[in-house]
């Protein structure tokens, strides 16, 4: 009679342990091949948008060798290449402002003085003249503002015989800076504000030139 056979029994595990390392190496070459590609797609929009834009800003009449600059932006040692218009009497931005404005307003602002500025001959409230105008911006929008302030609008002979005529006032751009300001600088959104001192123009107060109650007004 023959001796029994001793038998061993392999578990699965003995043998789907390289299909499970195929398997994950697979799995990590996928998602290796993925991320390339994802990366390459990525460069590929970027590069196409930067063409775009590029185009874009050199039909907008942008400045540098490929439109690359806003007019602002440009180098210092570039902006002899801007054909900028200096014929002039005084400086003019490169690009005309995108906003219209209004004006001008008139507004009587009452100055509260300390009482050795007030005027004894003159016991109403202290008030400044003011031209004003505005860009017509979005509604709620603040806009900075640049104001001339001086003695001399409206100011002159009052139009005697020999004593020439008065200077205009307050309500037409100045010849000094409000109308160059009027041009420039409120169509980019600033408000131009010309300004009576006391007792100039319609101003009220006892004129006081460089004094405190100017100074505080």
């Amino acid at each position: 009679m023959s001796e029994p056979l001793d038998a061993v029994i392999v578990g699965s595990t003995a043998t789907s342990t390289p299909h499970t390392e195929t398997d994950a190496a697979s799995r990590e070459k996928k998602q290796l091949n993925i991320a390339v590609g994802a990366t390459a797609i990525v460069i590929v929009i970027f590069m196409v948008l930067a063409t775009v834009w590029g185009t874009v800003s050199s039909i907008g009449g942008g400045y540098g060798a490929d439109g690359q600059w806003e007019w602002w932006e440009v180098p210092l040692e570039q902006r002899h290449t801007m054909g900028l218009n200096v014929s002039g009497e005084r400086s003019v931005l490169p690009e005309t402002g995108p906003y219209n404005w209004t004006g001008p307003t008139e507004y009587f602002v009452e100055v509260d003085l300390p009482a050795s500025e007030q005027d004894a001959g003159y016991p109403e409230p202290a008030l400044m003249h003011v031209a004003l105008w505005m860009p017509v911006v979005a509604p709620g929008t603040k806009e900075p503002g640049i104001a001339t302030v001086h003695p001399y609008y409206d100011f002159g002979g009052n139009g005697l015989p020999g004593a020439g005529d008065d200077s205009n006032p307050n309500t037409v751009p100045d010849g000094g800076v409000g109308a160059w300001v009027l041009d420039q600088f409120v169509p980019y959104g600033f408000a131009l504000a010309q300004i009576s001192t006391f007792g100039t123009g319609k101003s009220t107060h006892c004129q006081d030139v460089k004094g405190l109650g100017e100074q505080i007004g």
